[in-house]
């Protein structure tokens, strides 16, 4: 027997990155040192860096307020960006100059701007010997600024680096001066102001370096940075966080903050329709199933009059005995949605039936037997094998911990047992879905004990309980983004887009093998179906025909001109949660404070309750309060 476990390793948590429905802001770039005066005509060169943070597309070299040259980038992830131009033969004046960087999408554009860059060719238009200071550049300032929380007075600091020097600054707030201060010539100038803010709205801030005769001043400005106070009385900003700084390092967000930035995430409708589909009943109650029991849940009653005892038996003769009747039906009744009702229409009964087919369609080809000189048909040979072929707790190899070390992230987040000599547990393939590694063993303990520890410390349980059955259904409810659930594709909940059937996948049981096992199966170079995917429709065809399933003429049931199931597909929908690194001038160190779904696997799930708060504790040093 081969290794049955090709597929449980990426098991639910395979994820490929979803495009984003809106684009955040490039960090904004600086132009870099320059001369600032020359004689005219000029020829100068106008170089710009951008040294970390949200790449952008296109930049944009903004000359008096007009686009004079646009270009297209490479983004490089968080990495720099720089670019430049050569301007010749320009003519007596004075110019400013930005650089704007840009991610543009189609008709959708998000742009940040460089501070202005002032250059003056010959005599320019100032009419005097008063030459313009260099651009200063304002430190970032806390954005979110809370009434009802203490005293609002943020720090307004900046810098001038190099370039021709100022005699004199000014805070500008919403255009108007609010504090001015001499300051001594030098190539390197800064300065700083408190200022006490006592109602709430927006306030944007610049700093304005100029040099004054008795005639005129000329001045350079900093770009501008905005802070808003509110007073919420413990109300969040829907929007965003207001993290607010601790004496001796960190941050405080409230509860009520965390699960709004939360809130935004799993708001869809389609996430709302997975997470009912995975919503499970305690084990207490599980453990109380057993066949006849007038008080089973409605879905194992559902699954008892479809299919009682002697047809389980009938269905899997040569079944290893730790698949038992009872434990299948312990294992249905963990899951409320699998074999549960529906109360829009849909058939409840047939929806069922034709759940339990594509389950043991697959049990079939996974776990079966494969013996055609068997006495028992091939279609009945399911659920030969509970452990991995060849592999045992004491015997030689089948580790599958190279994920265990502490070292490695997997290793960190789902920490392994370890047995009595110091050796990690075993995490090789278990039960009718031949779960493997702690990654997955993990995330499985998390869903059935609400506690990742129990199965890490003891993954033969997955083997010797209904867990066996139980990580079968689990697979089966839950999504595996870009991929719907295989309920999801039964039941009509998933219905295919364009992008779908542009790649050949249409809702029947063939969509359900490229879930499980598409990148080996499925989009056969020839055309023809793989040796396992004709195995799976003949099971499926038997099966079907066991618990009168009627299979429609026109249901796609092979998957070989089927493409991979991707980000523009409907299936697609990002359950992995990661540190969000965008760029944010209005909060403290420009970090956004918030998680992000992402399309790889990481420690945080969004349908883990109490995730996000997780993710953001920490990746950004907070606390949370209520």
């Amino acid at each position: 027997m081969k290794k049955q476990h090709r597929f449980s390793r990426s098991f639910f948590w395979l994820l490929i990155l979803l495009s984003p429905f809106t684009y955040a802001a490039p960090k904004a770039p600086t132009i870099a040192w320059m001369p600032t005066q020359y004689e005219a005509p000029a020829q100068y060169t106008i170089t710009w860096n951008m040294w970390w943070g949200t790449n952008g597309n296109e930049w944009r070299l903004i000359q008096n307020g007009q686009v004079i040259h646009t270009a297209t980038l490479q983004p490089n992830g968080q990495n720099a960006q720089s670019a430049s131009l050569q301007l010749s033969a320009v003519e007596e004046g004075n110019y400013a100059y930005k650089v704007s960087l840009c991610i543009v999408e189609g008709a959708q554009e998000s742009c940040a701007e460089s501070p202005v860059k002032n250059i003056q060719v010959g005599a320019g238009n100032s009419g005097s010997d008063l030459k313009k200071p260099a651009t200063p550049t304002l430190d970032n300032i806390q954005g979110n600024l809370d009434l009802s929380i203490g005293t609002v007075s943020p720090e307004i600091k900046w810098n001038k680096w190099s370039g021709e020097s100022g005699s004199i600054w000014h805070v500008n707030q919403n255009n108007v001066r609010v504090y001015s201060q001499n300051i001594s010539p030098a190539s390197q100038q800064s300065g700083s102001h408190q200022i006490n803010l006592t109602t709430e709205g927006d306030y944007v801030f610049k700093i304005e370096l100029c040099n004054q005769d008795l005639q005129q001043e000329l001045c350079s400005e900093s770009a501008s940075e905005t802070v808003t106070v509110i007073k919420s009385g413990g109300n969040p900003n829907p929007d965003k966080p207001n993290p607010i700084a601790k004496p001796g390092g960190g941050y405080t967000l409230t509860q009520a903050e965390i699960d709004a930035m939360e809130g935004q995430l799993t708001s869809s409708e389609q996430f709302q329709l997975v997470k009912g589909s995975i919503e499970t009943r305690s084990n207490v109650e599980v453990e109380a199933v057993t066949p006849g029991r007038t008080d089973n849940p409605e879905n194992v009653k559902r699954v008892e009059a479809i299919l009682n005892e002697t047809l389980w038996n009938y269905t899997f003769p040569e079944r290893h005995q730790d698949y038992s009747y009872t434990r299948f039906l312990r294992a249905v009744a963990k899951f409320k949605a699998f074999c549960g009702t529906y109360s829009d229409g849909r058939d409840s009964d047939a929806i069922c039936r034709k759940s339990l087919a594509t389950m043991f369609a697959h049990f079939t080809q996974e776990t079966g037997g494969h013996n055609p000189n068997s006495a028992i048909e091939e279609w009945r040979q399911g659920l030969v094998y509970l452990r991995e072929l060849g592999c045992s707790e004491t015997g030689p190899g089948c580790e599958y911990n190279n994920e265990c070390s502490p070292a490695t992230w997997q290793g960190e987040t789902w920490p392994c047992g370890k047995n009595a000599d110091g050796s990690f547990k075993k995490y090789f393939g278990r039960g009718a879905k031949q779960l493997s590694y702690n990654y997955n063993y993990g995330p499985f303990s998390q869903a059935m004990f609400g506690d990742i520890s129990v199965l890490l410390n003891d993954p033969d349980r997955v083997a010797r309980t209904w867990l066996n059955l139980a990580s079968a259904v689990f697979f089966f409810v839950y999504p595996q983004p870009p991929k719907p659930s295989m309920l999801h594709v039964i039941d009509g909940t998933w219905q295919p887009n364009s992008h779908d059937l542009s790649l050949g996948i249409t809702a029947g049981f063939g969509a359900t093998t490229n879930i499980i096992n598409g990148g080996i199966e499925c989009n056969s170079s020839s055309g023809q179906e793989k040796a396992q995917s004709l195995n799976r429709i003949a099971y499926y065809k038997k099966h079907a025909e066991s618990l009168s399933v009627p299979i429609p003429a026109d249901e796609q049931l092979g998957c070989a001109n089927q493409g991979r199931f991707d980000t523009q597909g409907a299936g697609a929908m990002l359950i992995s949660l990661d540190q969000d690194w965008s760029y944010h001038a209005d909060m403290p160190e420009g970090k956004s404070f918030m998680c992000k779904t992402v399309g790889y696997q990481t420690a945080y799930s969004l349908l883990i309750p109490g995730d996000y708060q997780k993710c953001v504790e920490k990746h950004f040093n907070v606390e949370v309060v209520e």
